[in-house]
């Protein structure tokens, strides 16, 4: 999940979904990856990303780093911040209190 295979795992998705395949089902991942990489190292990398951004959102978006891309046309910036924390017994946001500060948000244009 570096960002320099964050960038390859995102122009393959557009491959991928341009030719029809479904992230939600397995079939579609592992035969996509016997096309398109070898060796079997690279088809594995390639199906346990895809599996990773099935179950925990990390899409083809996500770029390695923590950011998100921006999706605005035209802007180069940074999206949003993503972090993804394993906890065994995790807090729900109001647990958290006045350590957290939540911002309303509205879409763009």
């Amino acid at each position: 999940m570096t960002p320099e295979y964050s960038q390859l795992y995102g122009s393959e998705m557009e491959l991928f979904e341009a030719g029809g395949n479904n992230i939600d089902k397995d079939p579609d991942i592992q035969a996509y990856a016997i096309r398109r990489f070898d060796p079997q190292e690279e088809q594995e990398r390639f199906q346990t990303r895809a599996k990773i951004h099935r179950k925990l959102g990390a899409n083809q978006h996500w770029t390695g780093d923590g950011t998100t891309k921006c999706l605005l046309p035209g802007s180069n910036t940074r999206g949003v911040v993503e972090t993804y924390t394993y906890d065994k017994n995790p807090k729900t946001l109001a647990q958290y209190g006045d350590a957290l500060i939540i911002l309303p948000t509205k879409p763009i244009g």
